[in-house]
Protein backbone atom coordinates (compact mmCIF):
# COMPACT_ATOMS: atom_id res chain seq x y z
CA UNK A 1 0.00 0.00 0.00
CA UNK A 2 1.23 3.49 -0.85
CA UNK A 3 2.00 5.14 2.48
CA UNK A 4 1.16 8.58 1.05
CA UNK A 5 -2.43 7.58 0.32
CA UNK A 6 -5.26 6.56 2.66
CA UNK A 7 -6.39 2.95 2.74
CA UNK A 8 -9.52 2.15 0.67
CA UNK A 9 -11.98 -0.70 0.72
CA UNK A 10 -12.19 -2.77 -2.45
CA UNK A 11 -15.91 -2.20 -3.01
CA UNK A 12 -17.98 -0.17 -5.42
CA UNK A 13 -19.75 2.86 -4.03
CA UNK A 14 -18.24 5.67 -1.94
CA UNK A 15 -20.15 7.04 1.04
CA UNK A 16 -20.70 10.82 1.18
CA UNK A 17 -21.47 13.16 4.03
CA UNK A 18 -22.94 16.31 2.53
CA UNK A 19 -22.75 19.56 4.43
CA UNK A 20 -26.08 20.60 2.91
CA UNK A 21 -28.85 18.85 4.87
CA UNK A 22 -31.27 18.43 1.97
CA UNK A 23 -28.64 16.80 -0.24
CA UNK A 24 -27.43 14.54 2.56
CA UNK A 25 -30.97 13.30 3.22
CA UNK A 26 -31.70 12.63 -0.44
CA UNK A 27 -28.48 10.64 -0.79
CA UNK A 28 -29.08 8.68 2.44
CA UNK A 29 -32.61 7.81 1.34
CA UNK A 30 -31.30 6.66 -2.07
CA UNK A 31 -30.89 9.34 -4.73
CA UNK A 32 -32.39 7.51 -7.69
CA UNK A 33 -35.34 6.17 -5.69
CA UNK A 34 -36.00 9.59 -4.15
CA UNK A 35 -35.89 11.38 -7.50
CA UNK A 36 -38.19 8.83 -9.12
CA UNK A 37 -40.71 9.25 -6.29
CA UNK A 38 -40.47 13.05 -6.24
CA UNK A 39 -40.96 13.25 -10.00
CA UNK A 40 -44.45 11.88 -9.48
CA UNK A 41 -45.27 14.52 -6.87
CA UNK A 42 -42.88 17.42 -7.03
CA UNK A 43 -42.89 19.82 -4.02
CA UNK A 44 -44.30 23.12 -5.29
CA UNK A 45 -45.27 26.50 -3.96
CA UNK A 46 -47.18 28.87 -6.20
CA UNK A 47 -46.21 32.52 -6.05
CA UNK A 48 -49.00 35.01 -6.62
CA UNK A 49 -49.90 38.57 -5.75
CA UNK A 50 -51.32 37.28 -2.47
CA UNK A 51 -48.03 35.63 -1.47
CA UNK A 52 -46.64 32.09 -1.55
CA UNK A 53 -49.11 29.23 -1.25
CA UNK A 54 -47.79 25.86 -0.13
CA UNK A 55 -49.46 23.16 -2.21
CA UNK A 56 -47.34 20.03 -1.70
CA UNK A 57 -44.94 18.51 0.81
CA UNK A 58 -41.69 20.47 1.04
CA UNK A 59 -39.73 18.62 3.72
CA UNK A 60 -36.32 19.08 2.06
CA UNK A 61 -36.85 21.38 -0.91
CA UNK A 62 -39.49 22.96 -3.10
CA UNK A 63 -39.83 24.83 -6.37
CA UNK A 64 -41.46 28.24 -6.21
CA UNK A 65 -43.44 28.71 -9.38
CA UNK A 66 -44.15 32.31 -10.35
CA UNK A 67 -47.64 33.02 -11.71
CA UNK A 68 -48.76 30.43 -14.27
CA UNK A 69 -45.29 29.53 -15.58
CA UNK A 70 -45.72 25.78 -15.18
CA UNK A 71 -47.70 22.93 -16.63
CA UNK A 72 -49.08 20.25 -14.30
CA UNK A 73 -49.82 17.10 -16.27
CA UNK A 74 -53.37 16.08 -15.37
CA UNK A 75 -52.90 17.26 -11.80
CA UNK A 76 -50.39 14.50 -11.04
CA UNK A 77 -47.53 16.78 -10.08
CA UNK A 78 -45.38 16.05 -13.12
CA UNK A 79 -44.18 19.52 -13.91
CA UNK A 80 -42.96 20.58 -17.34
CA UNK A 81 -40.57 23.52 -17.01
CA UNK A 82 -41.72 25.32 -20.11
CA UNK A 83 -42.63 28.63 -18.56
CA UNK A 84 -40.72 31.70 -17.48
CA UNK A 85 -39.47 31.49 -13.90
CA UNK A 86 -38.85 28.77 -11.30
CA UNK A 87 -36.83 29.02 -8.09
CA UNK A 88 -35.41 26.05 -6.16
CA UNK A 89 -35.32 26.49 -2.38
CA UNK A 90 -33.76 23.93 -0.02
CA UNK A 91 -33.33 23.27 3.70
CA UNK A 92 -29.61 23.60 4.38
CA UNK A 93 -29.47 22.79 8.11
CA UNK A 94 -31.12 20.10 10.21
CA UNK A 95 -33.77 21.49 12.54
CA UNK A 96 -34.04 24.75 10.61
CA UNK A 97 -37.33 25.97 9.17
CA UNK A 98 -35.52 28.22 6.70
CA UNK A 99 -35.29 27.37 3.01
CA UNK A 100 -32.38 28.90 1.11
CA UNK A 101 -32.47 29.76 -2.61
CA UNK A 102 -30.25 27.44 -4.69
CA UNK A 103 -30.84 27.96 -8.41
CA UNK A 104 -33.48 29.36 -10.71
CA UNK A 105 -34.62 28.23 -14.13
CA UNK A 106 -35.48 30.77 -16.80
CA UNK A 107 -36.50 30.52 -20.42
CA UNK A 108 -34.20 32.26 -22.90
CA UNK A 109 -35.21 34.03 -26.11
CA UNK A 110 -35.04 30.78 -28.07
CA UNK A 111 -37.50 29.07 -25.73
CA UNK A 112 -34.88 26.87 -24.00
CA UNK A 113 -34.58 26.71 -20.22
CA UNK A 114 -31.31 27.69 -18.57
CA UNK A 115 -30.13 27.44 -14.96
CA UNK A 116 -28.76 30.38 -12.96
CA UNK A 117 -27.25 30.55 -9.49
CA UNK A 118 -29.46 32.04 -6.80
CA UNK A 119 -26.51 32.42 -4.42
CA UNK A 120 -22.71 32.42 -4.40
CA UNK A 121 -20.87 29.13 -4.88
CA UNK A 122 -17.17 28.58 -4.17
CA UNK A 123 -15.03 26.01 -5.95
CA UNK A 124 -15.97 22.53 -4.71
CA UNK A 125 -19.41 23.49 -3.39
CA UNK A 126 -22.25 21.10 -4.14
CA UNK A 127 -24.88 22.90 -6.21
CA UNK A 128 -27.54 20.24 -6.83
CA UNK A 129 -27.93 16.65 -8.01
CA UNK A 130 -28.52 15.49 -11.59
CA UNK A 131 -29.66 11.90 -11.23
CA UNK A 132 -29.47 9.16 -13.83
CA UNK A 133 -33.26 8.98 -13.64
CA UNK A 134 -33.60 12.64 -14.70
CA UNK A 135 -31.12 12.19 -17.53
CA UNK A 136 -32.77 9.01 -18.82
CA UNK A 137 -36.34 10.31 -18.65
CA UNK A 138 -35.66 13.97 -19.41
CA UNK A 139 -37.20 14.76 -16.03
CA UNK A 140 -36.86 18.05 -14.23
CA UNK A 141 -36.78 17.38 -10.50
CA UNK A 142 -33.74 19.29 -9.23
CA UNK A 143 -32.97 21.40 -12.30
CA UNK A 144 -29.92 19.53 -13.59
CA UNK A 145 -31.60 18.58 -16.86
CA UNK A 146 -31.64 22.27 -17.84
CA UNK A 147 -27.95 23.01 -17.17
CA UNK A 148 -26.49 24.03 -20.53
CA UNK A 149 -23.66 21.85 -21.83
CA UNK A 150 -20.74 23.55 -23.55
CA UNK A 151 -17.87 22.21 -25.66
CA UNK A 152 -15.12 24.46 -24.31
CA UNK A 153 -13.67 23.77 -20.82
CA UNK A 154 -13.12 27.51 -20.41
CA UNK A 155 -16.85 28.12 -20.79
CA UNK A 156 -18.03 25.76 -18.03
CA UNK A 157 -18.19 26.48 -14.31
CA UNK A 158 -19.66 23.21 -13.00
CA UNK A 159 -18.64 19.55 -13.01
CA UNK A 160 -20.84 16.45 -12.73
CA UNK A 161 -19.23 13.90 -10.42
CA UNK A 162 -19.53 10.14 -10.72
CA UNK A 163 -22.05 10.15 -7.86
CA UNK A 164 -24.21 12.62 -9.84
CA UNK A 165 -23.42 15.74 -7.82
CA UNK A 166 -23.13 18.97 -9.76
CA UNK A 167 -20.17 20.77 -8.15
CA UNK A 168 -18.79 24.24 -8.62
CA UNK A 169 -15.68 24.16 -10.84
CA UNK A 170 -15.04 27.90 -10.98
CA UNK A 171 -16.39 30.59 -8.67
CA UNK A 172 -20.07 31.17 -9.43
CA UNK A 173 -21.68 34.44 -8.40
CA UNK A 174 -25.37 34.97 -7.80
CA UNK A 175 -27.02 35.44 -11.19
CA UNK A 176 -24.35 33.57 -13.19
CA UNK A 177 -25.53 30.92 -15.61
CA UNK A 178 -24.44 27.40 -14.61
CA UNK A 179 -22.83 25.35 -17.41
CA UNK A 180 -21.00 22.04 -17.66
CA UNK A 181 -18.88 20.20 -20.20
CA UNK A 182 -20.68 18.21 -22.90
CA UNK A 183 -19.80 14.51 -23.19
CA UNK A 184 -16.71 14.87 -21.01
CA UNK A 185 -14.98 11.73 -19.76
CA UNK A 186 -12.28 13.64 -17.89
CA UNK A 187 -12.30 12.86 -14.18
CA UNK A 188 -11.45 15.68 -11.76
CA UNK A 189 -10.20 13.82 -8.70
CA UNK A 190 -10.20 16.80 -6.32
CA UNK A 191 -13.93 17.34 -6.92
CA UNK A 192 -14.71 13.62 -6.76
CA UNK A 193 -13.18 13.37 -3.26
CA UNK A 194 -15.07 16.23 -1.61
CA UNK A 195 -17.58 15.07 1.04
CA UNK A 196 -16.25 11.51 1.02
CA UNK A 197 -16.68 9.87 4.44
CA UNK A 198 -13.44 9.08 6.26
CA UNK A 199 -12.82 6.85 9.27
CA UNK A 200 -9.81 7.86 11.36
CA UNK A 201 -8.27 4.56 12.48
CA UNK A 202 -6.25 5.80 15.45
CA UNK A 203 -9.15 7.55 17.21
CA UNK A 204 -12.03 5.67 15.49
CA UNK A 205 -13.99 8.79 14.59
CA UNK A 206 -15.88 9.73 11.44
CA UNK A 207 -15.20 12.75 9.28
CA UNK A 208 -15.56 14.00 5.73
CA UNK A 209 -13.12 15.39 3.18
CA UNK A 210 -13.48 19.14 2.78
CA UNK A 211 -13.15 21.23 -0.36
CA UNK A 212 -9.78 22.64 0.74
CA UNK A 213 -6.76 21.34 -1.19
CA UNK A 214 -3.39 22.46 0.16
CA UNK A 215 -0.58 22.12 -2.42
CA UNK A 216 1.95 19.61 -1.17
CA UNK A 217 -0.15 18.62 1.84
CA UNK A 218 -3.40 17.34 0.38
CA UNK A 219 -6.98 17.47 1.59
CA UNK A 220 -8.38 18.45 4.98
CA UNK A 221 -10.65 16.07 6.90
CA UNK A 222 -13.43 17.67 8.99
CA UNK A 223 -14.68 15.64 11.97
CA UNK A 224 -18.01 15.82 13.76
CA UNK A 225 -16.37 17.20 16.93
CA UNK A 226 -15.06 20.22 15.00
CA UNK A 227 -11.45 19.07 14.69
CA UNK A 228 -9.64 19.24 11.36
CA UNK A 229 -6.57 17.37 10.16
CA UNK A 230 -4.76 16.55 6.93
CA UNK A 231 -5.76 13.32 5.20
CA UNK A 232 -3.14 10.63 5.67
CA UNK A 233 -2.43 6.88 5.89
CA UNK A 234 -4.51 6.45 9.06
CA UNK A 235 -7.65 7.69 7.29
CA UNK A 236 -9.85 5.08 5.64
CA UNK A 237 -12.17 6.15 2.82
CA UNK A 238 -15.50 4.46 3.55
CA UNK A 239 -17.32 2.63 0.75
CA UNK A 240 -20.34 0.36 0.66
Amino acid sequence: MDSDKPAELETADPVQWYKEYWMHCLKCEGLEQSISRLHRKLPLRHSSHDGDTKSRNSRLFYWRVTDNSYEDSEGKGRVKFSGKHFDLFARMEIGSSDFVPVVNVKEDDSGKNRVYASRHFDIGDAITFFSEYEEKHGASVLGGIHVRQVKSPEACNAYLTEDRTLRCLETIREGDEITRMANSSEKIERLERIDRVVLCLDKMSVGRIGKEDWPGKGYLVHFADGTIEFEGPRHLLVQK
